[in-house]
Formats: structure tokens, C-alpha cells, sequence
């Protein structure tokens, strides 16, 4: 049996094929989904393993192009995405089967002999009502005992039933909506103009209820209730996130220290060290995301920050020096253009964790010689501007606003090749807004970015 396992997780994939090698199966790999379509259209496999999120053409893609052309092999998606929208739109673009990660190597096992199983079975399945027969193998509808002339005019007057129909449902409801309208509008449109104010920054709003306790009363009362309802889960949810993270440490501060005892036993086979050495650097990318998650989650949960008087000059000046040995590894060509006393009131520790993450950013994705330049000012309306240049890749004009989002990376393989999670910048704008500033960004995709932070001298409220 062929199998054709496509996932840009090199780690993963390389682990589920050693796993499906050990059960006798055969394997071939893809990392993205032009390698994948490319390999579909040159071999037959038996089942194809396919992620969604895929570098160059992404999973849904490669699964709507092998349908299209008449490549029926079995798909067994898997993928981090486990919503169910995501499930079905997996299954409706023909995907045979759908495995959330993380998944137990048994279970996906058995999916894969299920499918390959469903797959041998070459039966016609007839379906017949009345006088129609339907076989589901061939898509072929046949009408038994009348000529097809027949069929052709009962197709013909249903639809003009159905066309009639529609036709007189659409002017009663247009009517109906009309009669009541003018009842009904204006006191829902209000409603619904204070529902729209509400999001997940502002849960603690809730809807003025009226004198007369009638059905709009009794709407808006249910509707308070909901975001009670809604405050409440979000809480509880920024409170796990925050308590898993925490309880997830020792565990994986245990289970690292194994790891790097063993890799420096001398009796370990030389393949099996490269493995260890391999999870070790997986151990370590979780741990750093856990730490990464564990701040988040306490920066959701909080409304303010510390308060206490910043010289952002010196913040600036302490974050450059801890990177020195950086820059001039990588020939970093460093230029600052700092006003020497600018001070803001803020959280010291929250600010230079921000002024971390962001030179971090700068040197990753930089390149050898390359420039970066640092500019602090005050302006004019009591604030003060803080701007982060950078040379390197840059990021596509789509995905500006995104790259503050939560696990988003403009290039995953990129990412992961330095060990991101996706979550820095998200910290670094929840930091920032904390503070009662923003944060936005400026790039020329394949040259240069620039982060802009504004932040007020000192906070309100």
C-alpha cells in the first residue's frame, strides 16, 4: 500500500513515517502543496495524509484540485484546525475523513485501514423512488417504464411549480415585513445599535432596559443576560489558558532535563541521539510558547499595568547594549536617533519586554549586513514616538493587520526555522494598549519594516 503524507511540520512528518514504514506501508512525502499536486499527478497512492495550513498552495486547494481532476484516492485530513466549520469545509471540499492534532498514532491507524477498507469496495447502490432510479456509483438518473421525453416534461412543469411558488412567497413576506415594519424598527434598530457597541474589549457594557417591562424589556433583559453569560466564559477562559500554562512548566522543565541528560549518554546509538536532539529542540519551542502563553493570558486578565516614571531613553539604550554581541555577529549596522529626555508614565518591566521582542523581531528577520534604526521623539500632542526600522524580507501588504493576531506567522516554515510561536507581537500590542497607546506597522515586502509605537506621557483613567 502507497501512502502520500503531506504536512510542512518536517518533525511530524518525519515521525509518521517512521511510524507507518514500521507497519509495512509504503511513503512518500510532500512538505508543501505544489510538491503535493505534483506528485498526485505523476503516482497512484492508495490514501493521501493531508494538513490545511500548507506553505505556496494550501490543503483545501490541493484537495479541490485532485477532485477536479479525477483523482479519487482517499484524503485522511489532519490538522490543528478542529472547529467544526473547519471540519466541514474540509469534508465538503472531498475529503474522505477528518483527525484533529494532537492525535493518538492508534486512531489514526485505524482511520487509515477504515478507509483503505471503504476504498476496495466496488458495489453499484441503487436508489429508487417510484418510477426514478438513481445509481450513486455512476451519478446516473433513470425514469422506469417511461420514454425520457416524458421525464424531460416533468422536470419542466416542476420547476415552473417551484418558480410559481417562490415568486408568490416573496411578494406575501415582502408584504408581511412591510405591515410590521414600521411597528417594530425603530425600537430594535436602537437595540441593536448598543448590541453592536458591545465586543470582547467592552463585556462589562450592557443594554438600558425601558420602563414597560413588554417584549423589548424582555429582549433586552435576555440579551444583558448573554453577556453576562459571554463575560463570564471569557474570564474563564483567559483564567484556564493562564492556569494550564502554569501547570504545563514543571512538567516540561522535567522531561527537558531528561531529555538533555540522555543526549550526553555515550553508549546511545548515533541515529537515535539525532532524534533525542531533535524532540529537545521540540521540548524547547513548547516551553517557550508556554511562557509566551502564560504572559498572554495575565496581560488579558489585566486592566492596567504598573505605574511608575519610564525614561524611555534609558529603557532604549539598556535593550541595544543587552544585543551588542548580536549585531556584531551579524554585522548589524545599528543607527539610533534618540531624544535624551523622554519619560512616560508605565510598567518598566511590561515596556522592556515590548522593546525585546521588537529588536528580537528586527534581528531574525534581517539579513547578514543588514540595517537597523531605532528613533524616539516626543510629539507635539503630549506623546511620545517610538519607530523600529529594519531591513530584511519585509511583510505582504494582507498581512499587516494580521501578524498582531494570536499563533498568526506570515511564513510558518520561516517561523518555526527561528522558533516562533506567533504570539510576541500579539503581546507586544496587548502591552501597548495597556498602556492607552497603539502600535501599527509599515513594510516594503523584500526590503525593509517599520513598527510605529505611540504612547501618551502618562495614562488616564
Amino acid at each position: 500500500m502507497q501512502i502520500l503524507v503531506v504536512d510542512d511540520d518536517l518533525d511530524l512528518l518525519e515521525e509518521l513515517t517512521h511510524v507507518l514504514q514500521e507497519e509495512k506501508y509504503k511513503v512518500d512525502t510532500a512538505a508543501d502543496g505544489e510538491q503535493a499536486l505534483d506528485k498526485l499527478f505523476e503516482h497512484l497512492y492508495d490514501i493521501v495524509l493531508l494538513d490545511i495550513m500548507l506553505p505556496k498552495i494550501d490543503g483545501l486547494t490541493v484537495l479541490k484540485e485532485m477532485r477536479q481532476n479525477q483523482i479519487n484516492t482517499p484524503v485522511l485530513m489532519l490538522t490543528a484546525k478542529g472547529d467544526v466549520d473547519d471540519k466541514i469545509k474540509g469534508l465538503d471540499s472531498g475529503a474522505d475523513d477528518y483527525l484533529a492534532k494532537p492525535f493518538d498514532m492508534a486512531e489514526l491507524m485505524a482511520r487509515i485501514r477504515a478507509l483503505l477498507r471503504r476504498s476496495g469496495e466496488n458495489k453499484d447502490i441503487h436508489l429508487r423512488i417510484d418510477a426514478i432510479d438513481l445509481n450513486t456509483k455512476t451519478r446516473q438518473v433513470t425514469k422506469v417504464g417511461k420514454p425520457i421525453e416524458e421525464l424531460d416534461e416533468d422536470i419542466v412543469e416542476l420547476i415552473q411549480s417551484i418558480a410559481v411558488g417562490l415568486l408568490a412567497t416573496t411578494i406575501f413576506l415582502v408584504w408581511l415585513s412591510y405591515m410590521i415594519a414600521g411597528k417594530v424598527l425603530k425600537p430594535i434598530r436602537t437595540i441593536n445599535s448598543l448590541a453592536r457597541e458591545i465586543n470582547d474589549k467592552t463585556l462589562n457594557k450592557r443594554i438600558p432596559l425601558g420602563e414597560h417591562q413588554d417584549e423589548l424589556y424582555m429582549l433586552a433583559s435576555s440579551l444583558n443576560q448573554m453577556f453576562d453569560r459571554l463575560q463570564y466564559s471569557f474570564q474563564r477562559q483567559k483564567e484556564f489558558i493562564a492556569s494550564a500554562s502554569h501547570e504545563l512548566k514543571t512538567p516540561i522543565t522535567l522531561l527537558l532535563i531528561f531529555m538533555e541528560g540522555a543526549i550526553h549518554r555515550e553508549n546511545l546509538p548515533a541515529k537515535f541521539r539525532q532524534r533525542l536532539i531533535r524532540h529537545t529542540d521540540i521540548l524547547r519551542r513548547m516551553r517557550r510558547l508556554v511562557k509566551n502563553l502564560l504572559d498572554l493570558s495575565i496581560l488579558e486578565l489585566k486592566d492596567s499595568v504598573e505605574s511608575e516614571k519610564v525614561c524611555l531613553f534609558e529603557l532604549v539604550q539598556f535593550v541595544v547594549e543587552e544585543y551588542q554581541e548580536v549585531f556584531a555577529a551579524k554585522k548589524i549596522n545599528l543607527e539610533l536617533d534618540l531624544t535624551t529626555d523622554v519619560n512616560i508614565v508605565g510598567d518598566r518591566e511590561r515596556l522592556q519586554r515590548c522593546l525585546i521582542n521588537l529588536v528580537d523581531n528586527a534581528l531574525k528577520y534581517n539579513v547578514d549586513g543588514g540595517e537597523i534604526k531605532i528613533k524616539l521623539f516626543e510629539e507635539e500632542d503630549d506623546k511620545v514616538h517610538l519607530s523600529l526600522f529594519n531591513t530584511g524580507p519585509g511583510i505582504p501588504r494582507d498581512d499587516l493587520e494580521r501578524v498582531f493576531e494570536q499563533f498568526y506567522r506570515v511564513e510558518k516554515s520561516r517561523s518555526l526555522q527561528y522558533g516562533g510561536s506567533g504570539l510576541g507581537l500579539c503581546i507586544v500590542k496587548r502591552i501597548i494598549e495597556l498602556h492607552g497607546g497603539k502600535i501599527y506597522i509599515e513594510s516594503e515586502q523584500g526590503a525593509w519594516t517599520r513598527v510605529h509605537i505611540i504612547l501618551p506621557k502618562t495614562r488616564r483613567g
